[in-house]
Formats: C-alpha cells, sequence, structure tokens
C-alpha cells in the first residue's frame, strides 16, 4: 500500500511540474510586446521578461525540457 501511495504522490508532484512549465509556456507565447514595453518603465523586473522575448530559447529550452523530463517521470511510473 505504501508504494501505491508513494507513486501517487510522485504523479501528482509532476503533474503539477508539468502543468506550471506548460502555463509559463503559454505565458510566454501570449505575452504582448508593446504592452511589454510600456510596463518596464514602471517595472524593472519586466526588463528582464524583455530580454527573455528578444531571445526566446533561454526561457524555452529550460522549460521544454523540464516538461518532457516531468512527462518522462510520470511515464516510467505508470508501466512500473
Amino acid at each position: 500500500m505504501t508504494a501505491v501511495v508513494v507513486q501517487a504522490l510522485l504523479m501528482l508532484a509532476f503533474t503539477a511540474a508539468s502543468v506550471t512549465l506548460a502555463a509559463v509556456e503559454a505565458a510566454f507565447y501570449l505575452l504582448k510586446r508593446r504592452r511589454l514595453s510600456h510596463v518596464s518603465l514602471q517595472n524593472p523586473r519586466a526588463e528582464l521578461v524583455n530580454r527573455y522575448l528578444q531571445d526566446p530559447p533561454t526561457l524555452l529550452m529550460p522549460v521544454h525540457m523540464g516538461t518532457y523530463t516531468a512527462h518522462v517521470a510520470m511515464t516510467v511510473i505508470l508501466t512500473s
């Protein structure tokens, strides 16, 4: 019974990680550059996002790798 609980908790954790990373990716694609330029004048953290927009792989590669890793981990748990 303990192994089943551990597997369920791991599945929940990897699912949460996958959903969170997918939300980051979706937010990145939906971000409007024009609006960000106005926000960056008031918020210094927006400048960091602006740098990611200029070089998308800087943000998207780790997000994709994390998502794929979570999916592989869930597959391993389901097949074990």
